[in-house]
């Protein structure tokens, strides 16, 4: 029997919790795979791509910066990674044949749904016009949401994600909404995403903290419907500015722990044909 060898490609790479919760997963399951992280810099990405091939690896996660710069460089992409303009696992399907998917949009939308939280018929508010955002939008859209607002600090960001998307499902509404003029959205909404770094915070960081509270003051959390949801997608730290402030207000809250389980779990489960152990996954990465 042949060790699988599966990995991460990222730079850097050092702050993944991907081989903590597919290392644990492996184990459980007694699958006999490795699972490492590859720090691979932007120059590198060819080389490293061409290593996957020679090498026979089964498949690797893919993080920041390389989710978008990868794609020319596989055989085969995915509809959801097509729609969502971004690669997050590849899968080694035949020696030599990189199919590029994209787990971000089910991940979340799992997230969700594990949580008791439908999304059919809602009105969602996205904060961000980036690819967090964009698959997010990608997620909602597939699930039948009701209507989409996308909030950002720079409107044309907005619209330019919004006419982009519109095509994938045409029946449900995009609006590109400036941050200035944000209240009237979260007022309406059912669910407010927040899909920038803005709120990953760092105490040595004074700046980092000054920029998320103005995030939080423009967002209005005071005027989100009483049965609202709120989402930072940021995972650390867990409690975001965002978060503690919509506990304030008691909305309820959901940090970016959750997507980041079921993302990964997906990605697991296409790399071994097996279901994904989700408990010893969750445990993995709480602990």
């Amino acid at each position: 029997m042949t060790t699988q060898l599966l990995g991460i490609f990222g730079w850097p790479i050092e702050h993944s919790q991907s081989p903590k919760m597919h290392r644990a997963a492996l184990t459980a399951l007694n699958i006999d795979a490795l699972y490492a992280p590859f720090a691979v810099m932007p120059e590198q990405l060819t080389e490293a791509v061409h290593g996957l091939r020679a090498l026979g690896i089964r498949g690797v996660n893919v993080t920041v910066p390389h989710k978008e710069s990868i794609m020319a460089h596989l055989d085969e992409l995915s509809p959801a990674a097509r729609a969502i303009g971004a690669v997050n696992t590849v899968i080694q399907k035949q020696p030599g044949h990189l199919y590029g998917d994209n787990t971000d949009a089910l991940g979340l939308v799992r997230a969700l749904s594990e949580e008791g939280i439908s999304l059919e018929g809602t009105r969602i508010a996205i904060v961000g016009a980036g690819g967090a955002a964009r698959a997010a939008c990608v997620g909602f859209m597939d699930a039948q949401a009701k209507h989409i607002d996308i909030i950002a600090r720079r409107y044309v960001q907005a619209e330019q994600l919004s006419r982009s998307l519109q095509a994938h499902a045409a029946h449900i509404p995009l609006q590109p909404v400036d941050l200035a003029e944000a209240r009237q959205s979260i007022a309406a909404a059912d669910i407010l995403i927040q899909a920038t770094h803005a709120t990953m915070t760092n105490a040595e960081d004074p700046n980092s903290i000054t920029v998320a509270n103005r995030l939080v003051e423009a967002l209005h959390i005071n005027a989100l419907p009483q049965h609202a949801v709120v989402m930072d997608m940021v995972y650390s730290p867990r409690q975001t500015l965002l978060l503690q402030a919509a506990s304030k207000h008691a909305r309820r809250t959901l940090n970016g722990l959750g997507m980041l389980l079921h993302q990964g779990a997906l990605a697991f489960e296409y790399f071994t044909g097996q279901q994904a152990p989700i408990q010893i996954m969750r445990d993995a990465l709480q602990n």
